[in-house]
């Protein structure tokens, strides 16, 4: 769902509308970054596959690889990852298809989403997400959510049963108690 608020937004901004399928997709706005793979200024074409597009603003928009088909696969779970980093107007999205019970550190891997990680013998502990660390004099943490709900599990560990939102947002961890978040679709194993 947000991926699609994140196109309409795109398409808003940039007076776009969605083309019939057997027509181009273009853009006109400032800032405007597309990027093709292996692609050089001697090998571009008039035809080129585009694999990631960016809108530069007040915050960095990205988003790649949407579907317009929402089936998938048996045994397979569709899962929309984001990366929110409100304090430093970052956000990223990208919808994958994943073999069911993936763990999350796997899925987010496999949605292009960089992670700096520290072991530990209690788990994985991630300092920094996309090129992001968390910072401890404001307070901020990297803390991982699926359907909204904090994972109870980490990252490295936890494992999606259903299809959903990934998230990894950069944020003040509430204190107190924890108390029945992260069950939805997902298990510590």
């Amino acid at each position: 769902m947000k991926i699609l608020f994140v196109l309409l937004v795109a398409f808003f901004i940039t007076g776009c509308t969605i083309p019939a399928q057997d027509q181009d997709l273009r853009l006109g706005v400032a800032n405007l970054t597309i990027r093709a793979p292996n692609a050089t200024a001697s090998t571009l074409t008039p035809s080129i596959e585009v694999t990631d597009i960016s809108i530069t603003g007040p915050s960095t928009v990205t988003v790649g690889d949407v579907e317009s088909n929402n089936a998938t696969a048996p045994g397979t779970v569709r899962v929309n990852v984001t990366v929110k980093a409100p304090a430093r107007k970052y956000f990223y999205s990208k919808v994958v298809e994943a073999q069911k019970n993936a763990k999350a550190m796997d899925v987010f891997t496999k949605a292009g989403v960089t992670m700096g990680v520290k072991h530990y013998s209690f788990g994985d502990y991630a300092y920094g997400v996309q090129g992001i660390n968390e910072s401890s004099g404001e307070g901020l943490y990297w803390q991982f959510y699926f359907n909204n709900a904090l994972a109870p599990a980490g990252v490295g560990v936890y494992s999606l049963s259903q299809d959903g939102t990934l998230e990894w947002r950069l944020e003040k961890p509430e204190t107190g108690t924890y108390e029945n978040g992260g069950t939805l679709g997902g298990n510590a194993s």
